[in-house]
């Protein structure tokens, strides 16, 4: 269900008038906070649109990366030599990493 609506969609369209999700974006760069230029202050991002792509910015205190992890590079062991769990990622006893 791509498009499933959660009670807390509609909370928030009650609220503040429209779907909280939007698709179509494409992350360009992050804004440094003016308090303190080490942490994030605004993601500003693409949006595609019917003329084109116009730039939003989105104000935010934390940003966390969905990067997609697929387990280690195989440039890592390119022989193959070191055993792998079920999820390809290297086997270690707990404590042992």
């Amino acid at each position: 269900d791509t498009y499933r609506v959660d009670y807390a969609h509609s909370e928030v369209k009650a609220l503040h008038g429209r779907d909280p999700r939007e698709y179509l974006v494409v992350t360009k760069h992050f804004k440094p906070s003016a308090e303190d230029p080490s942490r994030v202050g605004a993601v500003v991002a693409a949006q595609a649109n019917t003329e084109g792509a116009a730039l939003v910015e989105y104000p935010a205190e934390l940003v966390v990366l969905a990067m997609g992890f697929t387990g280690p590079d195989k440039v890592v062991d390119p022989q193959g030599l070191l055993a792998r769990d079920q999820n390809s990622n290297f086997k270690a006893d707990y404590g042992e990493y």
